[in-house]
C-alpha cells in the first residue's frame, strides 16, 4: 500500500528535476539558437490525446493528433492531422478534422489549415450537419470561427454554399459572405 503511494511522488520529483535541468540547459544555449533563428521545436508529442472537462466535470472536448510540436520563438503549437470531438450539453457530438492545426495559447487563436471537415449526427434536439471548407481561423474564448474559402453546409438534403463564412458556434449561427447559393427542403411535419 505504502509503495503504491510512493511511486507517483518519486516519479513526479524525477520529472520536475528533469524539467528544471532541461530548462537551465536551454537558457544557456538560447543565445546561440536565437542567432541561428532556425525554427526548431523545443518539445513534441507523438500519439497525442488531450481530454478536457468543464467546471462541473462533464467532458467538454477531446483533441487527437499523431504528432504535436511546440515552437518557442512564437509560442506556437502545431498539430498534424488533428481530430476534435466536442461534447455539447445537448445534442450530438461534433467531430472535426483538418490537415494541420496551429494554436497560439497566449493569443486565444487557433488555425485549422488545409481541408477542414465538421460533422454532427442527428439527435432529438438537432438535425445532422456536415460542413466542408478550408483554412479556418478560430477564437476559442468567443466560440467564433471564420474562413475566406469556399464553404458548404449540408443538413439532410438542404444545403448552402458560398465564399467566406463566419460562425458563432454557441449561437448555432453561420453567415456566408459572398457568392451564396442555397437549396432548402423543409422537414416533414
Amino acid at each position: 500500500m505504502r509503495r503504491t503511494r510512493l511511486f507517483p511522488a518519486v516519479t513526479l520529483i524525477i520529472l520536475v528535476a528533469l524539467a528544471w535541468w532541461l530548462s537551465r540547459d536551454r537558457d544557456e544555449s538560447r543565445d546561440a539558437a536565437d542567432a541561428a533563428a532556425v525554427s526548431v521545436p523545443d518539445a513534441f508529442f507523438e500519439g497525442f490525446r488531450l481530454r478536457s472537462t468543464d467546471a462541473t466535470g462533464r467532458w467538454d472536448y477531446q483533441v487527437d493528433s499523431p504528432r504535436v510540436a511546440h515552437y518557442p520563438e512564437d509560442d506556437r503549437w502545431t498539430l498534424a492531422t488533428p481530430r476534435l470531438e466536442a461534447y455539447p450539453e445537448e445534442g450530438a457530438t461534433w467531430h472535426a478534422h483538418a490537415e494541420q492545426g496551429i494554436a497560439w495559447p497566449d493569443e486565444d487563436r487557433v488555425e485549422l489549415r488545409g481541408r477542414v471537415t465538421v460533422r454532427r449526427a442527428a439527435s432529438p434536439v438537432n438535425r445532422p450537419l456536415e460542413l466542408d471548407t478550408e483554412n479556418v481561423r478560430i477564437t476559442p474564448s468567443r466560440d467564433y470561427a471564420e474562413t475566406d474559402a469556399y464553404t458548404e453546409v449540408r443538413q439532410g438534403v438542404s444545403r448552402i454554399q458560398g465564399t467566406g463564412a463566419r460562425a458563432w458556434v454557441a449561437e448555432d449561427r453561420v453567415e456566408f459572405l459572398s457568392e451564396v447559393k442555397g437549396h432548402y427542403v423543409p422537414e416533414d411535419q
